[in-house]
């Protein structure tokens, strides 16, 4: 039996705090901006957009487009910044459902998705060295709690853009539209 898999939101952005989407929302895009440490340096995030694939009766897959993190820190001359990409998840929760729940398949854990991204493109004017902890050959099983996704050093500004994959096990869900939010944050 192939079951009916909708995700929405789950390219939301955060820093500290996951922006609620409204109910069947099919796209997330959130930008959030920020300042980190005491010299004023400042990260911005764009989310990416949620983009549904094809999936299977046990597998719900899809990517996150054009995500971007854009450093506008100016280190000094004999020094490098660095930025880390971190991912979390919520659960994926049936929509409608007031008290979801595992066992009854109307909630999916955070742990049944992984998530990897492409080689990031770094545009000028920076020179960051981005490491793609996570590429399809290794993909990350997500959780509740941050992992690093990918990571940088670097000695300017910079501009990286990215693209990642989700797949979420739905072998033991409802069938349903389901809704849950993939939060990436950058310091």
């Amino acid at each position: 039996m192939r079951k009916a898999l909708v995700l929405g939101s789950v390219a939301a952005m955060a820093f500290g705090l996951a922006l609620a989407a409204p109910a069947g929302a099919a796209t997330g895009d959130t930008v959030v901006t920020f300042t980190v440490g005491s010299t004023v340096p400042s990260v911005a995030v764009v989310g990416g957009v949620w983009t549904p694939g094809t999936g299977t009766s046990t597998t719900a897959v899809g990517t996150i487009v054009g995500t971007v993190i854009t450093d506008t820190r100016i280190p000094a001359v004999t020094t490098t910044g660095n930025w880390t990409d971190v991912v979390s998840a919520s659960s994926f929760d049936m929509v409608g459902v007031t008290t979801p729940a595992v066992a009854d398949g109307t909630r999916i854990a955070p742990s049944s998705a992984t998530i990897w991204s492409d080689d990031p493109v770094v545009t000028i004017p920076g020179t960051a060295t981005v490491t793609n902890d996570h590429p399809s050959s290794t993909p990350l099983t997500l959780a509740s709690t941050t992992a690093t996704l990918l990571h940088a050093s670097t000695k300017n500004p910079n501009i990286s853009t990215f693209t990642s994959h989700v797949s979420i096990n739905t072998s033991a869900a409802a069938t349903g539209a389901f809704l849950g939010t993939i939060t990436q944050t950058v310091s």
